[in-house]
């Protein structure tokens, strides 16, 4: 029998050994795969260490590379002739190569766990200090064409003093008794735990950094902004633990905690539970640890610790009491109390029910708030691989305990449907199989074959396994919207955001930015605010207006003055009241000339499209022609595909994509323009205006001023344009805020400026400029009545407006500094069952709140209204969510499950003792 499980772990090293070329590893990698099933080999079987090289042959004939197939050879030659006395050479051989390019104090660790597992299972460590001599060797011979300063020189002399120090240590060590103090099987557990050190981030940590807005959030407060998940079932495990160091070292750091406590705390429950070689199954149950997800994991490690309190002795109140405590830490995993009362299910199926309801009435201050208002959303994992054990586990029936195999079945069949709460059934699927296996009945056969097929699934973890890396596009993401009051967020990994970001629907006024799909930042032009506080003037009126450039055009196409520059061959044109544009065959193109020496300029459309099979494209070029071909093109364009998302290319010997423009309905009106600036010798596409939509775009084209003489349109089959008119006029950028407007010009100019509503008073401006209203000329001091709009007339450069008002019944501002302190502070900050928002203005405040079904209340008194007035001064405005009344309930219900555990054990004396009254009184009544 033990020759056949010899030969069963001798397949399983050969498919490990030949199947890691394949998974494209780097070269160190896979020669310490293939020296450390070596290392296996001559430690459990060396006889059957011949196998090896075989293993490589498939790889090695496919790729035509025979260098691994030569290590096999001789690792498998140094298994076979010298038996154990090889194992710690190529051990220490796989760990130099291994952890060369770790940090020194990760190859410190590693080299210090290495020799306390030789000297544990009592190895021949001469091994280690030849591994030091072969690499000082090697650097001796490399040492006169590479260098003393060399990095490779430094890498060998570094693993020789590792592996020679270490290993005269190890031989000085070994043979002694360890301290009494000192157990051996805890350091069992560290090799596997020390790894986790040097994986990286998993992608489901991707957001415990300080810059996340999530993580630093309050995890008391049920309403995190916007709709986040809340953390309140975190507070006693993940949270504290997530939080101890800082991204990355703190996730590092969480992960070996957790994998090392995992293989403890089920030593002691094997133990505990009388199994043989209780260490042996401790140490497959870490190595089955869920690192990659960070709630699963904290809920597998305290696991095996909640089922060996509830068989412990303690008296009845600490018994259940430590449960409590244990179950409140590992429900970080929500799903957890299900998970204990299932394996408590084999371990204390007597006291069953009442540990379910310590758990239950212990973590009742999150279970019932979100079993009312919601819970969060579990990740989904894949073990469809676990199928794999559960021909095996069904033969247990016939040899192990009915109980223990019957969950193992029903746990690993339910984890591989893939069905609600299915998360739940993993830590106890593989403790129940590993306590089924244990059984004094089971062969050791079933027992291997069983342990080897469950190691198989963190093999395929690692071989899946990818860390995150921060992509550089989210960093410039954040640097965009950093102290945003709320952003739409569209792209990848949401929970990055250093602001709150919109989950659940909001007006698009509360929203300030939206983050594209593309990973672009468009700023809302609609944008008010969750809370919009705007002062109160009473005889002064700042009036909201718009600024339009007054250019006329240069280039104006129509129906009455149409023709063409350019065009293909398979292009149809009908004029009419408008112009009526199609493709009869494949991709066709028209285009106009730009009018000469013109470099600021804006190119507007109006008019219709209608899509049938692609997208039609806009573009702009230079070297076009009417032999130029629109399927292979040959010249250089700028190109815009008239669709939703409108992406943005530039063609020239090869396409380059440079973002996102604004949406353009596939079909129905088409009504846009495009402005271009010279700008420090290329032309910057400045703007976009959709629908009457402004949208300040200010993207380099990378195309050198002037560059660009044509424009057009290229066309696929059966694609319509309905033109109304193409203008192309001068342009200038308007740069505004509250108090002054400025532009400049290299000619002469106008601007107009239209108020929100029409004003009458006595108009006021400076500088001197020429204002026109209503075609007349106007200067200061004119009375006007009835302005609708007002054109500012200027001569070419740069000019700075500073005031445009008029003056009434009250003083009309437009433009200009107001003469009395409109300034206002605002601070947020998170509470426990909410938002404080602390305004402080020297005006009275007109406050409009965007409606989020919240209780709102100002300075401490509630309201009803979503708009109210705050005097001047400082006022606070809290924003608090109604479901922190159910988490205080549940906060009372687990105070009283704590109050009744501690007095239970009172408590059961108590009712011992009227009962047995009850019975002494009783026979005497009898007597």
């Amino acid at each position: 029998m033990e020759r056949i499980i010899s030969y069963f772990i001798a397949v399983l090293l050969d498919v490990i050994a030949g199947s890691s070329p394949f998974l494209h590893l780097p070269l160190y990698d896979d020669l310490g795969v293939i020296l450390l099933v070596a290392a296996v080999f001559s430690y459990v079987a060396s006889d059957l260490s011949v196998t090896l090289p075989i293993s490589l042959l498939p790889f090695s004939l496919i790729a035509h590379s025979y260098s691994l197939l030569l290590i096999a050879t001789v690792s498998s030659a140094l298994s076979f002739y010298l038996k154990d006395k090889a194992t710690s050479f190529l051990t220490t051989l796989t760990t130099s190569l291994v952890v060369f390019s770790l940090r020194p104090e990760l190859q410190v660790l590693s080299f210090l766990l290495l020799i306390g597992i030789l000297v544990y299972l009592g190895l021949d460590l001469r091994g280690t200090i030849a591994n030091g001599i072969l690499f000082m060797v090697i650097a001796s011979i490399l040492l006169p064409s590479q260098g003393i300063q060399s990095s490779i020189i430094y890498i060998l002399s570094d693993i020789t003093f590792y592996s020679i120090f270490f290993g005269v240590i190890g031989l000085a060590i070994q043979g002694r008794n360890l301290p009494k103090a000192l157990k051996r099987t805890p350091l069992l557990f560290l090799p596997y735990a020390t790894i986790m050190l040097t994986i990286g981030v998993p992608s489901q940590y991707y957001w415990w950094t300080e810059s996340s807005f999530l993580f630093k959030s309050n995890p008391l407060s049920l309403w995190v902004q916007y709709g986040y998940f809340p953390q309140l079932n975190q507070i006693f495990g993940t949270w504290p633990l997530s939080h101890f160091l800082p991204y990355p070292t703190g996730v590092s750091f969480y992960m070996f905690l957790l994998t090392y406590l995992s293989g403890l705390f089920s030593y002691l429950m094997f133990k505990r539970l009388g199994v043989k070689r209780a260490a042996l199954f401790a140490l497959a149950y870490q190595l089955l640890s869920p690192f990659y997800d960070p709630y699963l994991l904290v809920g597998y490690a305290i696991l095996p610790l909640t089922a060996y309190l509830m068989t412990t002795a303690m008296k009845v109140p600490i018994k259940y009491t430590t449960v409590a405590l244990s179950s409140m830490i590992g429900s970080s995993f929500p799903l957890f109390i299900i998970s204990a009362i299932l394996l408590g299910y084999l371990t204390s199926k007597r006291n069953l029910l009442w540990f379910g309801l310590v758990m239950v009435g212990s973590n009742a201050f999150w279970i019932v708030p979100y079993l009312l208002l919601g819970s969060p959303h579990l990740s989904s994992t894949n073990f469809l691989s676990m199928v794999l054990i559960l021909p095996i586990v069904s033969i247990l029936m016939k040899f192990g305990e009915r109980d223990k195999v019957l969950l193992s079945l029903i746990s690993l069949v339910y984890l591989v449907s893939g069905l609600p709460l299915s998360q739940a059934f993993y830590p106890v699927a593989i403790a129940s199989t590993l306590l089924a296996i244990s059984g004094s009945g089971i062969k050791k056969l079933i027992s291997g074959v069983t342990i080897a097929f469950l190691l198989l699934l963190p093999l395929f973890q690692f071989a899946t396994y990818h860390p995150f890396s921060l992509p550089s596009s989210v960093q410039a993401i954040n640097k965009e919207i950093d102290n945003a009051t709320l952003v739409s967020w569209n792209y990848s990994y949401p929970y990055l955001s250093p602001v709150p970001i919109n989950l659940t629907p909001l007006s698009s006024k509360a929203i300030q930015y939206y983050v594209t799909s593309s990973g672009g930042v468009e700023e809302n032009p609609d944008y008010v605010g969750l809370v919009s506080a705007k002062p109160i003037l009473y005889n002064l009126t700042k009036v909201n207006y718009t600024l339009l450039p007054n250019t006329p055009p240069i280039l104006t196409i129509n129906s009455s003055s149409f023709y063409l520059n350019y065009s293909s061959a398979g292009i149809s044109y009908t004029v009419d009241n408008n112009v009526e544009i199609k493709s009869l065959i494949g991709y066709q193109f028209i285009g106009w000339s730009l009018p000469k020496n013109v470099s600021n300029f804006t190119i507007s459309f109006k008019g219709s499209l209608l899509t049938k099979v692609a997208n039609s494209i806009f573009f702009l070029a230079k070297g076009l022609h009417n032999e130029s071909l629109s399927t292979s093109i040959n010249f250089t364009a700028l190109e815009f595909y008239l669709k939703r998302s409108g992406p943005l290319f530039i063609y020239d010997n090869g396409f380059k994509f440079l973002g996102n423009l604004g949406s353009i309905p596939e079909n129905g009106s088409l009504n846009f323009s495009l402005s271009f600036l010279d700008k420090d010798n290329y032309t910057f596409l400045y703007m976009e205006e959709i629908n009457g939509r402004e949208i300040i775009l200010n993207k380099n084209t990378t195309l050198a001023s002037g560059e660009l003489n044509s424009f057009g349109f290229i066309m696929p089959l059966r694609d319509e344009i309905n033109l109304s008119s193409i203008e192309v006029s001068y342009f200038f950028p308007i740069n505004f805020t509250d108090n002054w407007v400025s532009w400049y010009s290299p000619y002469p100019s106008s601007i107009k400026v239209i108020p929100s509503y029409p004003l009458s008073g006595t108009i006021y401006f400076f500088p001197a400029v020429k204002v026109e209203v209503n075609g007349q000329i106007v200067g200061n001091g004119s009375f006007l009545k009835d302005v609708k709009d007002i054109t500012i007339n200027s001569s070419s450069g740069f000019h700075n407006l500073t005031l445009l008002k008029l003056v009434y019944t009250k003083t009309y501002y437009l433009v200009g500094k107001l003469p009395v302190n409109t300034s206002t502070f605002v601070r947020f900050e998170s509470i426990f069952n909410g938002e404080d928002i602390t305004i402080e203005s020297h005006l009275p405040l007109n406050v409009t709140i965007e409606p989020l079904g919240l209780n709102v209340k100002v300075n401490g008194q509630f309201t009803n209204s979503t708009n109210f007035v705050l005097p001047p001064g400082r006022n606070v405005i809290s924003l608090l969510y109604p479901g922190a009344s159910l988490e205080i309930f549940g906060l009372y219900i687990s105070l009283m499950s704590f109050i009744f555990t501690v007095l239970s054990g009172f408590i059961k004396d108590g009712l011992r003792y009227i009962l047995k009254s009850i019975d002494s009184f009783y026979k005497r009544f009898e007597q």
